[in-house]
């Protein structure tokens, strides 16, 4: 659950530091924090890293459905091996918990007739 705070608290920050700059600045704006050293400017990347295949965002589209796709694939198949692991495990220990009850059973009907 602190992992999920953590997240949604980096979220929320990101998004409303990107709020603030599109009312402060605006598209093309600056803001000199410290002149001729240090200037925030306002600009939109509507690509991948540097604006590496500007406006395909069919494509963006594509590979994230592909990726959420075979992730979650992959975590599902990992999840049914560990939950048949497990069941294999429980299905072991229930065997061995009859087997004590039914040795435990004849040792107290054997001393029973004694």
């Amino acid at each position: 659950m602190i992992y999920f705070i953590i997240a949604a608290s980096i979220v929320a920050a990101d998004q409303g530091v990107k709020l603030w700059a599109v009312r402060a600045l605006g598209p093309g704006g600056s803001l000199g924090l410290i002149p001729n050293v240090f200037h925030l400017t306002y600009a939109e990347n509507r690509g991948a890293a540097f604006s590496i295949l500007e406006g395909k965002l069919g494509f963006f589209v594509a590979v994230t459905v592909a990726m959420v796709g075979l992730l979650s694939s992959a975590l599902l198949l990992f999840l049914n091996r560990l939950y048949s692991r497990e069941n294999e495990i429980t299905q072991q220990q229930k065997k061995e918990i009859e087997e004590l009850n039914k040795a435990e059973n004849n040792f107290f009907s054997s001393m029973s007739h004694e």
